[in-house]
């Protein structure tokens, strides 16, 4: 590493990392007082700048008119179980079958011709200017109301049924073939789902539930089918760049809307087919495994070896073939996940008492304060709440908003007083490679038919919940493995801030009759600050009106807060467990002042006896004493401890957050926002009463000895969720800090010992003075603000213990601390 000596440009952060009772002096210790030894210097670009492209990005934008699609290619492609090209001039054959028809009686030659119809009309769907809208009339999906959404529930179930079974049956074909691949957790998952709901032996549904509508089911299933999988399609053609990408997610996509609609005819036949193949893989494997009570199992657990270094007998495995299974399986998983995304929330949870009609649901991707830091917040349907601060996760959910925007625009909507309806509302700012602010753009639909809420549902389903973050990492992951000298890479798509909400009527019924609490304590993810203000969700109607004015106004003023603040921290050195800030002039002015008093002692005693009755000694002493004490004065008033070569230097070592108020004026919850959203980047130790939001923690590190708000906190990526538990309200962390990944607190859901927070006692909690808000007192009088007077804060204790709850409440937004 280059000493930082020879770092040069502008203001950078510098993290000392100083080894103690290292008493080596080597030449490269001649330097400027702030540059320490073993200091790494983070660069005003390198830290914060999320801007920069890596390379998985690729420059080029988008274009359609540049989108080349190869239909021919794809089709000949299709039978890769056939013959697999592994490299150039070298094939292999008569590989197992992903995705096999023929064991729900169709033919090969029918299998075929089913996959070249999909293959060209998600070709159609991918190349065409105007995006594909659901098929069919309104009367096969009812109207706006319980009954509609019923009929959406039923086909989303049967597709999740029929996604199970696909899943099912690529994983069994994976234990059997490439154990090391497979996935335990789709397979249990999807196996447990099938035999909770169906009973294989017996070749029937369990319970009697209702699994196909009254009428028109196969047009409307297939239709919806057909849909979904065009809309994904459009998303995934726009993700990636490469013929490998697209044409591999279009065959794959095709084979799965060819099963689909395949097993959706007779699911009940269907999960006892995929149970018999079940029993005939585990008679297989029997000869392997002979003392084994059970095979599958025993091969199952051969799929964690390879992941816990201890390969045992998987070495003596045939591996041949393996690229084929690697290819297809990562295509595969990634687009079944991203299926069975799509459609997660057009079917209501039967494990929770939830109307099928009464819902809201919201999705923003807001800007943190922070350089180019984005955050992809939402509230699902069944109002589970989650967050993730990835880049190139918050670039797919801005690409994913885009096809939705194209959908939404093409769309009818009503007019005027209606009935029973379901209303989206949504806004699109886009952002220059400077960060400012482009024209937003928002919209509104009202629909009435069923068919339209389908429609506008689907791709939103998409953008919401972690579809952006399978996306990301599908694309990552088979970027690797692709063509070295010719790989894949993202679009680069325009950074932007997003907000979007669907709301029906039965749910604005329900927030009219019920009564708002005058401190609310929790919001839905729309109504809070982060969606209003850091995605600009507030602006509807004129986006250049004065209340539109007054939102981008805050937005600028909160991100030229937070630019300020990154810009003083960037100046200062991070020790271990201090910060140690230059203030040159300070001391010099000190120095200075008691320069002048001793040498003006001098001066008096140089006068002796030319001044009548006056004793020039005892002036002196009293100078040099005057002098003495303001050294000691200024140099104690603003740190507790500062070393007589700290201060000679120019240089303030502070051992806290308020010492490094005291020095810079900085707000301390500017600062903890800052320390929060970049620790893991910043080897400082924390202590300190306050130092619960904080991961690294040492006994004699930084002290957090001001506690921190909840809008810190949230600046600083830890957001809160309120949920109700077996022991009563709590408050559980949601990690949105850069480069998390998404992660979300479901209904009836639950954290494990040591990894977020929790605030267990959130009912009855202590109260800590703090300067009252800017226009009112603790009271809520104006003249007390402006008088200084202190507000009583609630006060919460975090922890890291485990915890589970059944509900989730909503964003906790309550004016509080955290301790």
């Amino acid at each position: 590493m280059d000493s930082p000596a020879k770092q040069t440009g502008g203001s950078s952060l510098v993290v000392s990392t100083e080894i103690p009772g290292d008493n080596t002096t080597p030449a490269t210790n001649l330097r400027p007082p702030l540059h320490r030894v073993k200091t790494v210097h983070f660069g005003a670009q390198a830290p914060w700048d999320e801007q920069k492209n890596d390379d998985i990005t690729h420059d080029q934008v988008f274009r359609l008119v540049d989108l080349e699609i190869d239909e021919e290619s794809i089709c000949s492609g299709l039978d890769c179980h056939r013959r697999f090209k592994v490299k150039e001039g070298y094939e292999m054959k008569d590989l197992p079958k992903f995705n096999d028809l023929t064991r729900y009686d169709i033919e090969e030659a029918q299998e075929m011709r089913l996959w070249n119809f999909e293959v060209g009309r998600l070709v159609a769907a991918v190349k065409s200017e105007r995006p594909v809208l659901l098929e069919g009339p309104p009367e096969w999906y009812g109207p706006a109301d319980s009954d509609g959404y019923n009929r959406m529930h039923i086909m989303a179930t049967t597709m999740r049924y029929a996604l199970d079974v696909c899943v099912h049956d690529n994983e069994l074909l994976l234990l059997e073939h490439q154990p090391f691949l497979m996935s335990r957790d789709s397979f249990a998952g999807s196996y447990r789902n099938l035999i909770r709901d169906f009973d294989p032996d017996e070749g029937v549904i369990r319970y009697d539930k209702q699994i196909k509508l009254i009428k028109n089911n196969d047009e409307a299933y297939h239709s919806l089918v057909n849909y979904v999988t065009a809309t994904l399609a459009r998303v995934l053609t726009r993700t990636v760049t490469g013929k490998f990408w697209v044409e591999n997610c279009i065959a794959t996509v095709a084979k799965f809307a060819s099963k689909l609609k395949v097993l959706g005819h007779d699911l009940p036949s269907a999960v006892s087919r995929t149970m018999e193949a079940q029993n005939d893989v585990n008679a297989r494997l029997g000869e392997l495994y002979p003392s084994e009570p059970n095979p599958l199992l025993a091969r199952a657990a051969e799929s964690g070896k390879r992941a816990r270094g201890d390969t045992g007998d998987i070495d003596l495995m045939d591996t041949s073939g393996a690229r084929y299974f690697l290819v297809v399986d990562s295509f595969s998983s990634g687009i079944v996940s991203l299926l069975s995304s799509s459609i997660k929330h057009l079917h209501w949870d039967e494990e929770v008492e939830q109307t099928a009609d009464l819902f809201e649901t919201s999705t923003v991707i807001y800007h943190s304060g922070f350089r180019q830091q984005m955050i992809h917040l939402c509230q699902e349907r069944d109002g589970a709440i989650g967050a993730g601060a990835d880049v190139n996760m918050t670039r797919c959910a801005g690409m994913i908003f885009d096809v939705c925007r194209e959908i939404w625009s093409e769309m009818p909507s009503v007019e005027g007083p209606v009935g029973e309806h379901t209303t989206l509302i949504w806004n699109w700012t886009g952002l220059t490679r400077t960060g400012d602010l482009l024209p937003s753009v928002p919209g509104s639909k009202t629909w009435v038919s069923m068919k339209d809420v389908i429609s506008g549902f689907v791709p939103y389903i998409v953008f919401c919940g972690n579809a952006p973050d399978i996306l990301s990492h599908m694309g990552r992951a088979i970027i690797h493995f692709s063509d070295p000298t010719n790989p894949p890479k993202f679009f680069n798509h325009q950074a932007c801030l997003a907000a979007a909400r669907i709301r029906t009527t039965q749910y604005e019924k329900r927030r009219r009759q019920t009564l708002m609490p005058r401190n609310i304590k929790f919001q839905n993810v729309y109504d809070t600050a982060m969606a209003q203000e850091g995605a600009l969700a507030g602006i509807q109607g004129d986006p250049t009106g004065p209340a539109a004015e007054a939102l981008r106004r805050r937005h600028r003023e909160t991100r030229e807060k937070y630019r300020r603040a990154i810009d003083q921290v960037e100046s200062w050195v991070l020790d271990e467990c201090t910060v140690i800030i230059t203030s040159l002039w300070y001391s010099y002015i000190v120095l200075a002042v008691v320069g002048i008093l001793v040498g003006g002692g001098v001066a008096l005693l140089a006068a002796e006896d030319r001044i009548v009755g006056v004793d020039p000694s005892n002036l002196t002493v009293l100078v040099w004493t005057a002098a003495g004490f303001l050294m000691v004065y200024f140099k104690s008033r603003r740190v507790e401890n500062w070393p007589w070569r700290d201060f000679l230097q120019g240089r303030v070592v502070c051992r806290s957050v308020s010492e490094v108020h005291a020095v810079t004026k900085i707000d301390p919850q500017d600062l903890m926002a800052v320390l929060l959203r970049f620790e893991p980047r910043v080897n400082l130790q924390k202590s300190g009463p306050f130092r619960a939001l904080f991961l690294r923690l040492s006994d004699g590190g930084f002290s957090i000895d001001v506690p921190p708000t909840v809008d810190a906190a949230t600046a600083g990526g830890r957001i809160f969720v309120g949920v109700d538990s077996p022991n009563g309200p709590a408050l559980v962390s949601l990690e949105a800090r850069a480069r998390e990944s998404y992660t979300s607190h479901d209904q009836n859901d639950s954290k494990k010992d040591g990894v977020g927070l929790l605030c267990r006692d959130f009912v009855d909690p202590a109260s800590y003075p703090m300067p009252a808000a800017k226009g009112a007192d603790a009271s809520g009088s104006e003249d007390g603000a402006r008088s200084g007077s202190n507000e009583l804060l609630p006060l919460y204790p975090l922890c890291t213990n485990a915890s589970s709850w059944h509900k989730v409440k909503g964003v906790f937004v309550e004016r509080a601390l955290f301790c």
